[in-house]
């Protein structure tokens, strides 16, 4: 915009609609790609999941330029009803942030937990009886002492 053209506008305006301009052509370039394919070309090579984002990120997208076209009317975005309409693409937004976050969690195998299970429980019995034994052949050694020791005190008295 030249300064002949918008006499009426302070510099600061004029440079923030140069700015504003700037960003609509950068948004304008990014976005030619996907308008220039056809929609079940790019859709054909996409997981279901990468489907859902693509669809809310466009929808999230030309929700928020109405919402900016909003206010260059002069029109409260906030009480319009194009809030609502970003907020539930929000939420679906993350219920796809929560299945991706799923999918990426390690996975509890039930077979192989089973198994570690059992084996820990086998290992544990065994230990079990090998306390068991040893405190069996200290407890019958102690009674095998006793006894002993009993019978050499008895023959002790007698002599």
């Amino acid at each position: 915009m030249s300064s002949s053209e918008g006499e009426d506008i302070p510099h600061e305006l004029e440079e923030c609609f140069e700015s504003f301009s700037d960003s609509l052509d950068k948004v304008e370039s990014a976005i030619k790609p996907l308008l220039d394919t056809p929609r079940n070309k790019i859709l054909q090579d996409l997981t279901p999941l990468d489907v859902a984002k693509l669809e809310l990120v466009s929808a999230y997208s030309i929700n928020s330029m109405f919402w900016t076209y909003l206010i260059t009317q002069g029109v409260n975005p906030r009480t319009h009803p194009i809030k609502g309409e970003l907020d539930r693409i929000k939420i679906y937004m993350g219920k796809v942030k929560e299945i991706e976050d799923r999918a990426k969690a390690p996975k509890l195998e039930k077979e192989t937990a089973k198994r570690f299970i059992r084996n820990a429980m086998f290992d544990l019995d065994d230990k079990n009886k090998e306390k068991q034994e040893k405190s069996d052949s200290k407890g019958a050694a102690k009674r095998h002492s006793k006894h002993h020791d009993h019978k050499s005190k008895k023959r002790a008295k007698k002599k």
